[in-house]
């Protein structure tokens, strides 16, 4: 399997347009992880007596959480959305090292491909690089292929 198809950590927070969309990441992803820890060891110390029966009563307030999630997965949706509409409005200008706003800074001609120079971390990319790797992260994002 090659190493964009991998899921690990830095794939659940890809590199994204706006600060919104990684905040609802995390509430996306996060949040059901507690909210499993948290049912597991109630009902471990339930059944190990540390805990009395009767707080087992409480674990269907679980499906409020998980209603709480719904609500950022759909949050999530909508940022994922204006960052993608963002990103495309200002023809890709973020680094995709350190996602410095490009956006000042003009391509400079040369003799070798046209590209920018990233102030922040030293990378060099063509307008082309940019899109193609921006078009990608929101493609992983979408679960789409490209050009689908």
């Amino acid at each position: 399997m090659s190493r964009a198809g991998q899921l690990t950590l830095s794939t659940l927070f890809l590199p994204l347009a706006t600060p919104e969309e990684r905040r609802l990441r995390r509430w996306v992803v996060l949040v059901p992880l507690g909210i499993l820890l948290v049912t597991v060891s109630v009902i471990l110390l339930a059944g190990l007596n540390v805990l009395p029966k009767s707080t087992l009563a409480g674990l269907p307030l679980i499906y409020l959480c998980i209603f709480f999630v719904a609500f950022k997965a759909t949050r999530l949706a909508a940022a994922h959305y204006a960052g993608m509409k963002f990103i495309r409005s200002i023809d890709y200008r973020i680094c995709p090292k350190c996602e410095y706003d490009l956006r000042g800074i003009s391509i400079a001609p040369g003799p070798g491909p046209a590209g920018i120079t990233c102030p922040e971390c030293g990378r060099h990319v063509t307008a082309a690089e940019l899109k193609e790797r921006w078009e990608q992260v929101y493609q992983r994002l979408a679960m789409t292929q490209p050009g689908a």
